[in-house]
């Protein structure tokens, strides 16, 4: 145990570090709570020092949490199992079966119902044992709403008693009604609305009316909206939009008056309302929602897009900080062992001079032991980089499969150059970490990969490309904004560029005086204005090279002499 939560201060550290970078670059549709990890780590540094297991594992659950809270699932799944393994130790209790709910809640939210539907039997099985009413309610209500997701379209058209979703759900009603748990019972009304909807059965009305006067009365406001919304589809579905009109307008009016800003609720009800004026006839004003409906579902995509990009960087930056923690742990350990065997020596080499060949071998053995410690240290930077690898092509691959499902094709030309930027990453860890130099590319060779790379995935293959670049190695901090930008430019070409041209060139230069590097790059489009008055790429493009130069303390410019030329000097 004192191993466990000594590595567990360290580990601490290293994630409290690297989530406020994140939230410094997380768009406020993730928002990350500090001051709820600052409560967690004082928690957490208050019970280290006594071994506190039960308020160490409350900590890892309050730390989870808020990551949860803030979509990082593998953060708080980090944090949830390091409570898990505490609390299992300790033996069933409420804590536990509060755990797996938790952990089945994240995978839930992942689509992956096999390890989903070990949690949550595992947190009834918990609950039954130690005869905890809540407990065991929680287990009931995770498994209903497993049932729930999964059952085929078949499952829900069965009568409603062979249905186990509500089966489950009528233990979990008989339970909330013993705790008197008014929260619990107006979610289960709506759960038997919903449920009664999707059979067609106008009964789901009653239902809803009673989960509203529940959420009214208990003075949950996003739930009452909500429960408004649903109310008003019902109406809708059952045909009665006169009756939806009230529930409708409430949802409206209160939305605005609290300045909410949560984006399911916001979908939800601007869905509701083209419903609506689809239902009434209004067909201007159903034409006017349907727009708003799209810009709305277009800027959470952008968001979206925008939380993954730092997602990932914040995952770069966390394994990077990690393997030089390990290395600093390593090096100072071997540092103290040569300083107390050399102690020991100049004490031995005072008493007895004849001790001169045993420290000859000590020695030998030490140097034999420092050469694999630093074998072995190699091994764990290249391994560690190669998992990052790894990571960035199963995103490529999940970017790719959702491209193949979109059909509007500005979002899946966005996906398609999120792909490309991802790719860009990827290719920048098998040039690092595949070679016998770490940290260290040749310029010369990694950024033609990349211009053949951006131009093979746009599908031109008769662009003449020049290359003139200095054999010149370059830091993996530098490699990454340098493949970003090129990868921008790249795309850029391809897109405005290329179009419509018989002979696309593009040509890519290099120049070094002293510690200064000149990256110029150019095509022979029509230029970076012309037909346009944005900036290439809706404007993202761009700034995400502004921010690259920035992070490379370099300039920049463009210009548009014979086509688009762009060309940036830093400092090695």
């Amino acid at each position: 145990m004192h191993r466990l939560i000594t590595s567990l201060l360290l580990t601490a550290f290293l994630w409290l570090v690297c989530s406020k970078f994140a939230h410094g670059q997380t768009p406020t549709y993730l928002p990350l709570q500090p001051h709820k990890l600052w409560y967690a780590r004082k928690i957490l540094l208050e019970a280290l020092p006594k071994n506190d297991s039960a308020t160490v594992a409350e900590a890892c659950y309050l730390f989870g949490k808020t990551y949860s809270t803030a979509g990082d699932y593998r953060t708080a799944q980090f944090w949830f199992v390091k409570a898990l393994r505490i609390r299992e130790a300790l033996g069933d209790s409420d804590e536990l079966a509060k755990v797996y709910h938790r952990l089945f809640d994240m995978e839930m939210a992942q689509n992956r119902w096999a390890s989903a539907s070990r949690y949550a039997r595992q947190a009834l099985q918990v609950g039954q044992r130690i005869h905890s009413p809540r407990a065991i309610m929680q287990g009931y209500s995770a498994l209903a709403q497993l049932y729930g997701t999964t059952k085929t379209p078949q499952q829900r058209t069965l009568p409603l008693q062979a249905d186990s979703t509500f089966l489950y759900f009528q233990k979990v009603e008989q339970l909330a009604r013993q705790l008197h748990d008014t929260v619990q019972i107006a979610y289960i009304a709506s759960v038997y609305g919903g449920l009664l909807t999707d059979r067609n059965d106008a009964r789901a009305i009653g239902y809803y009316k009673r989960s509203l006067a529940l959420c009214t009365q208990t003075h949950k406001l996003a739930e009452t909206i909500n429960i408004s919304l649903l109310l008003a589809s019902a109406y809708l579905r059952f045909g009665q939009p006169d009756l939806a009109k009230p529930y409708l307008i409430y949802a409206q009016q209160t939305y605005k008056q609290q300045n909410l800003s949560a984006i399911g609720a916001r979908l939800m009800l601007e869905q509701t309302s083209l419903d609506y004026y689809r239902a009434v006839g209004n067909w201007p004003l159903a034409y006017q929602q349907l727009e708003t409906l799209r810009e709305l579902e277009k800027s959470q995509f952008a968001a979206d897009q925008y939380g993954a990009i730092s997602r990932l960087s914040m995952e770069y930056e966390t394994e990077k900080k990690e393997a030089q923690l390990r290395n600093q742990q390593t090096q100072l350990a071997l540092q103290t062992q040569k300083d107390r065997v050399q102690q020991v020596l100049l004490l031995a080499f005072a008493v007895l001079l004849v001790g001169a060949a045993g420290t000859s071998v000590v020695f030998y053995r030490l140097n034999r032991k420092n050469q694999r410690i630093s074998r072995q240290n190699a091994e764990l930077v290249k391994e560690q980089n190669h998992r990052v690898k790894n990571n960035l092509q199963a995103v490529s691959s999940l970017l790719n499969l959702q491209s193949d499902r979109l059909t509007d094709r500005a979002a899946k030309r966005a996906v398609e150059e999120t792909q490309l930027r991802v790719e860009t990453m990827s290719l920048l860890h098998r040039r690092l970490y595949d070679g016998d130099r770490l940290m260290t590319l040749n310029l010369a060779v990694f950024v033609p990969e990349l211009v053949t790379m951006g131009i093979d995935m746009f599908g031109y293959a008769d662009v003449n490309t020049t290359y003139d670049l200095p054999t010149l190695a370059i830091t993996a901090d530098q490699a990454l904004p340098i493949g970003l930008i090129v990868t921008e430019l790249v795309t850029n070409a391809c897109k405005y560029a290329f179009p419509d041209n018989d002979t696309p060139c593009l040509t890519v230069a290099g120049h070094q005086k002293g510690q200064q590097l000149t990256l110029r790059i150019a095509d022979n489009g029509p230029g970076l204005y012309t037909g346009r008055s944005t900036l290439p790429d809706g404007g993202f493009g761009m700034q995400l090279i502004a921010i690259q130069v920035a992070q490379l303390d370099g300039v920049s410019q463009f210009s548009t002499d014979s086509g688009t030329r762009f060309s940036m000097t830093f400092t090695l």
